[in-house]
C-alpha cells in the first residue's frame, strides 16, 4: 500500500469507523460541512460498510 501526504489550506475533519477487526469507515470533511444532512449521510456510508464487511 502507498500513501502521500500533502498540506490543506484549510481544516479538514477525519471520521473513522473502527472495530477490533480493523477500520470500516474514513471519512474526509471539510471544515464548516458539518451538519444534519452529512451525519446521516456518513452513517448511511457506515451502515453500507458494516453490511460490506460482514
Amino acid at each position: 500500500m502507498e500513501c502521500s501526504s500533502s498540506f490543506s489550506q484549510g481544516k479538514v475533519l477525519l471520521t473513522v469507523f473502527w472495530d477490533a477487526q480493523g477500520v470500516f469507515l474514513l471519512d474526509l470533511l471539510e471544515a464548516g460541512t458539518i451538519n444534519a444532512t452529512q451525519c446521516c449521510d456518513t452513517l448511511s456510508k457506515l451502515k453500507e460498510a458494516i453490511r460490506k464487511k460482514r
